[in-house]
């Protein structure tokens, strides 16, 4: 049984398959997977040995099975041949397959994902797959403490007073997603941390257990010029503990930001009070709990 979601593309509701849902439940939901199967899973070296294995040639024979299964649109990437199932992954989009509308005012999807849409109200919790988090549980940083991190070579304060009363967007990606991400808008880079943790599963099967609070996640304090401040938070999952950040300070909408390596992970973006009126269609399903099918650069809201 799949997730599901709404289709902007197509206009629909539809459903999709979770990447390795038997072997999930076991882990989650069995009763001796989650005394044995689990610490295993969810264990960096795990996800070492995993990603060493799709490198392996033998691996490629698994790709156009994977195509077929997941309907993944090559004819959005760069045409190739690809020597192991790493590479398919880490594949290339095709100059134009995402383009931008080129209106400024018009907030983007960081990445090919699954959209979730949060209230941060007062006392900063949202819900993430029926569990309750608070924000700082999410940032590593508390609300009025004027956190002081460093950022290059000098510091920088932050603080989540600052997005009180604001939204907090969930971007779920999955295996069939494109796996690199982009800056929302131009603007220049505050603020970037490290949260190390434990590598769970960004999926429905894991609800129930706090998977963002003990993932590996990179902490972003953005600053833009269209939509103020946004807290950009990069989720390492199972299968996914590598993030890769390009080291820049500045940047443009639709620039990539970055990566991801094997497997589904999830970017969380903290918006500030009366910054960004979302789109009619996901606030109609992605406030209420169906998520959104978005892609790479696609608009999803506008600068109020």
């Amino acid at each position: 049984m799949g997730t599901l979601l709404y289709d902007r593309k197509k206009k629909c509701l539809t459903e999709i398959e979770q990447y390795g849902g038997g072997m999930m439940r076991a882990a989650y939901h069995g009763r001796w997977g989650q005394c044995l199967l689990l610490p295993v899973v969810i264990s960096p070296l795990f996800t070492r040995i995993y990603g060493w294995l799709q490198c392996l040639p033998c691996s490629r024979k698994k790709i156009p099975a994977f195509i077929k299964r997941y309907h993944v649109e090559m004819r959005d990437y760069q045409p190739r041949r690809y020597r192991n199932f790493d590479e398919f992954f880490l594949r290339a989009i095709r100059e134009g397959a995402r383009p931008m509308t080129g209106e400024k005012s018009r907030l983007i999807a960081p990445a090919d994902s699954k959209l979730l849409v949060y209230p941060v109200h007062e006392g900063a919790k949202v819900i993430v797959k029926g569990v309750e988090y608070s924000i700082e549980e999410l940032a590593g940083m508390s609300f009025g403490s004027g956190k002081r991190q460093n950022a290059g070579s000098r510091g920088e304060n932050a603080d989540l007073a600052d997005f009180a009363g604001g939204l907090c967007l969930v971007f779920r990606l999955t295996m069939d997603d494109y796996h690199h991400y982009c800056f929302p808008d131009d603007g220049r880079l505050r603020l970037r941390y490290q949260i190390k943790g434990k590598l769970h599963t960004v999926s429905p099967l894991s609800a129930g257990r706090k998977i963002y609070r003990d993932n590996y996640r990179v902490v972003n304090l953005l600053e833009t010029r269209h939509f103020g401040k946004i807290l950009m938070i990069e989720v390492g999952a199972m299968f996914a503990g590598c993030i890769r950040n390009r080291p820049i300070r500045h940047f443009k909408k639709g620039e990539e930001k970055g990566y991801f390596r094997l497997g589904g992970s999830s970017i969380l973006m903290l918006l500030q009070k009366d910054q960004v009126a979302l789109d009619a269609d996901i606030m109609e399903y992605a406030v209420s709990g169906t998520e959104v099918k978005l892609r790479y650069r696609e608009d999803i809201g506008s600068r109020l």
